[in-house]
């Protein structure tokens, strides 16, 4: 519901942007927009701001106002200056940045398990916080029940397999480590280890990747297969 290709939306253009066209009024209307995901497990909820993509300040400092409130760690989203930029595809192509860009500040949240029940409980209380802290609700921000970490934090990129196996995450999703840990190891059949990934910066992975087979439970992976996605932390 924020695509890049529903601003402008044309209704006499594609399928999609004729859908856009019919959604704009919600757009036009609305003062903020919350984009809410679920990643497979392991994964820890974070947030996710796109500060470069908005469209003046007091767009960058409501975003960040709809982080803080959320509850869970956050994580300023910029271009991966290594190659796994092609990975994840460009910033600005993401709904929330698309919306901030457009002067609807926008935030992307993570949550935990893609049937999204688990997570349900997280979600409602961090919109609900949102709502307050914008003085949408009476009621006061309250600290969310889940892991988060003191400290700013930048987008990184990914982690990449070297070798093919199976992938055996050795650190906790959130856990803040130094750069050179021990974070994935990619094992054989036979339990050998052969591959080692670590930590190319100091800061946290917030979900580990699981295989084009995911749904079946598999952690089986190709060399060059996404394992991770690393934030660092800011000095």
């Amino acid at each position: 519901m924020g695509l890049p290709c529903y601003w402008p939306a044309s209704p006499e253009g594609s399928a999609t942007r004729r859908l856009g066209a019919a959604l704009r009024p919600l757009f036009d209307a609305a003062t903020h927009y919350i984009d809410l995901h679920n990643n497979v497990e392991p994964a820890v909820p974070m947030s996710m701001r796109f500060e470069d993509s908005c469209s003046s300040e007091s767009v960058r400092q409501q975003q960040r106002l709809m982080a803080d409130s959320f509850g869970f760690t956050s994580v300023r989203m910029t271009e991966p200056d290594d190659d796994t930029a092609q990975m994840v595809g460009r910033m600005d192509g993401h709904p929330a940045a698309a919306a901030s860009a457009h002067g609807k500040p926008g935030l992307m949240v993570e949550l935990v398990d893609t049937r999204g029940y688990l997570g349900h409980d997280l979600g409602v209380a961090g919109v609900r916080n949102v709502m307050s802290a914008l003085g949408m609700l009476t009621d006061p921000v309250t600290p969310q029940d889940a892991h988060r970490l003191d400290g700013d934090f930048t987008f990184h990129g990914l982690l990449a397999a070297s070798a093919s196996g199976i992938a055996m995450p050795v650190r906790e999703p959130g856990a803040l480590l130094e750069k050179g840990e021990e974070v994935v190891h990619i094992v054989d059949m036979t339990g050998a280890i052969v591959d080692t990934v670590r930590m190319p910066i100091t800061g946290f992975a917030w979900a580990y990747l699981a295989s084009p087979h995911q749904r079946n439970g598999t952690m089986a992976v190709n060399g060059g297969h996404a394992l991770a996605f690393v934030a660092k932390l800011e000095a």
